[in-house]
């Protein structure tokens, strides 16, 4: 067994904000990309707001090994000029917002740096992002299979539209809000562009009490509110890590 109530992730393209808001949780977190790559997910894919609706962003990836490709095995397609049709996206959807000028270097820096694999590129983003916004998240990697994940919190297949992510988060004004009211659990970049410094409290503070109660019942855990210290979240996923090579 690992340590209480680990979470394990999936690798995330610009991921939403409730992938975000888990990683700050204070729990141990473990990134994993084993598992046979699935089609249409938030791995190769993020949402924007737009000025009629949520715009989804799809990364062209290709399986070396068909339908048997593992996560870590996908690979980046350059054979359309994706990047630039995304960055438009992105300037059409916040070149209004209030911290546009502040991030859209950086993001356009990730989104234009080259990558082989579709693993390294999230992951990069995710930890581009995190310094951005000045976060204090701790994880660890596993390009394994985890099968065993009995007292852990296992979100690989929670952010999909069929498996929405558990309650309510929190309003905070968006570009387009006036047109489509409020868009919940956008990409990432919806939230730095629009609060940016502030997202971090943000993340940290939103869950409102449905959300935890909520939270509570369907995983049997308590949300974690105050930061954890950084060594023993450490300490808690070098566990995790022993944990996983014993089990496998």
């Amino acid at each position: 067994m690992g340590p209480s109530h680990a979470i394990i992730l999936p690798i995330a393209y610009f991921p939403p904000v409730s992938y975000f808001a888990t990683l700050v949780s204070g729990r141990a977190i473990i990134i994993e990309s084993g598992e046979t790559y699935p089609k249409q997910t938030l791995r190769n894919r993020c949402e924007i707001g737009g000025s009629s609706e949520r715009q989804i962003l799809t990364v062209p990836v290709s399986k070396p090994q068909g339908n048997g490709t593992k996560t870590h095995e996908v690979l980046i397609s350059y054979h359309e000029h994706w990047q630039k049709k995304h960055w438009r996206a992105i300037e059409t959807a916040y070149s209004s917002s209030p911290y546009y000028l502040y991030y859209s270097d950086k993001v356009r820096d990730m989104l234009f740096n080259p990558h082989f694999s579709l693993e390294s590129m999230d992951l990069n983003i995710i930890q581009g992002i995190a310094q951005l916004l000045k976060l204090n998240i701790v994880y660890s990697i596993s390009r394994d299979y985890l099968k065993d994940t009995a007292g852990w919190l296992d979100l690989r297949q929670a952010f999909s539209k069929k498996r929405e992510w558990p309650g309510n988060l929190a309003f905070y004004p968006q570009v387009f809000s006036h047109k489509t009211g409020f868009l919940p659990d956008l990409s990432i970049l919806d939230l730095m562009f629009n609060l940016g410094p502030g997202s971090q409290s943000y993340l940290i503070n939103s869950l409102d009490s449905y959300r935890r109660e909520r939270h509570e019942t369907l995983y049997g855990l308590e949300f974690v509110e105050t930061k954890k210290d950084a060594s023993l979240i450490i300490k808690d996923a070098e566990q995790l890590l022993g944990t996983v090579k014993d089990i496998l």
